[in-house]
């Protein structure tokens, strides 16, 4: 019986360790987004000669990754091949 306990705590156990690094590898991908607006921002702030170009340019890269993420995480689409996907998408962090 003992062991019973223990082989389900650890797969539990197991479980929350894989869907904390499901959690951080979206937002990992959130804080690429975020250090890519802050360099828009920085290229807007500084007159360089193509700077309105160059921000331009990385605001619509920026715009077209985040529409993609989150129509993908509004469908639950497992893009990133995490494991224990189904098991990720019922928890509140992924809310």
């Amino acid at each position: 019986m003992d062991d019973e306990v223990t082989d389900k705590e650890t797969e539990r156990e197991i479980l929350i360790k894989i869907i904390k690094k499901n959690t951080n590898r979206i937002l990992h991908e959130r804080n690429k987004y975020v250090f890519l607006a802050s360099v828009a921002e920085d290229v807007i702030c500084n007159d360089f000669i193509y700077s309105e170009i160059v921000a331009f340019l990385l605001v619509k890269k920026l715009f077209r990754l985040l529409c993609q993420l989150t129509s993908c995480l509004k469908a639950k689409k497992n893009i990133f091949g995490l494991p224990k996907w189904n098991e990720s998408i019922k928890t509140n962090d992924f809310e």
